[in-house]
């Protein structure tokens, strides 16, 4: 199974550049939950494109379109000359998000049982942000771009997380990730295709590779998340 939602790592990073050291940082504007929801933080230190981020995930008893209607009230009124807020959505993921100054407030939310909600809440501090991401800490097919590189650090593992966008079908991309990965020693746990995608697992030692290849619009995007014990 799948350690973290690679949907969502394809939607924070889909849905601009999220980041921030810690939500009680000086400055850095607030952003509610609905009313009545539960909230609890998705990873207490981590960082995209080296700057800081934290996330917090909520669920509620209200419908979506309530929670969306809680946020364009909340964020009606235009700031620093960008309007209020904007919308958009990706499958079942609806996604509203706002600039204040110089902060980027992202809120993600689906339906779930009963007409009940869940979502994510995240902040971008836009003076962190780097405007075009390389790293050689993932291995990619030929003219591929790294659109995101998420570093996380959480009690006992370390995480990265990379985002990667080419011109490749999903089968030739996890062709090339199987066969990068078993020819290196690392063992396979899960594999399987999914409509317009494919879904890996490796495993070597204490580290693990969980991939998502989707076909999105005119291209592919991959997903990728790593995880290595730091206990032993």
């Amino acid at each position: 199974m799948l350690r973290r939602s690679p949907l969502l790592t394809l939607l924070l990073a889909l849905s601009l550049v999220l980041g921030n050291r810690t939500l009680l940082a000086l400055g850095t504007p607030e952003l509610p939950p609905p009313p009545d929801a539960t909230v609890e933080i998705v990873t207490a230190a981590s960082s995209m494109n080296g700057a800081p981020i934290s996330t917090r995930k909520f669920s509620v008893e209200s419908t979506v379109e309530e929670v969306l209607e809680f946020y364009r009230k909340e964020w009606a009124k235009p700031i620093d000359g960008h309007p209020g807020f904007a919308e958009g959505h990706i499958n079942q993921w609806h996604i509203i998000s706002r600039i204040e100054g110089e902060f980027l407030l992202t809120v993600q939310v689906r339906e779930s049982q009963y007409g009940q909600s869940s979502g994510f809440l995240a902040i971008s501090d836009h003076r962190k942000r780097t405007q075009v991401v390389s790293s050689r800490s993932f291995p990619v097919m030929r003219d591929s771009v790294v659109v995101n590189d998420i570093t996380s650090n959480d009690p006992g593992k370390q995480g990265r997380t990379f985002l990667v966008r080419n011109e490749f079908s999903p089968t030739s991309n996890a062709t090339y990730y199987r066969d990068h990965y078993l020819h290196r020693g690392w063992q396979p746990d899960f594999d399987q295709s999914l409509k317009g995608g494919h879904v890996l697992t490796f495993k070597r030692g204490g580290e693990i590779v969980n991939i998502v290849v989707q076909s999105f619009g005119e291209g592919t995007y991959i997903v990728a998340n790593t995880i290595k014990n730091t206990v032993f």
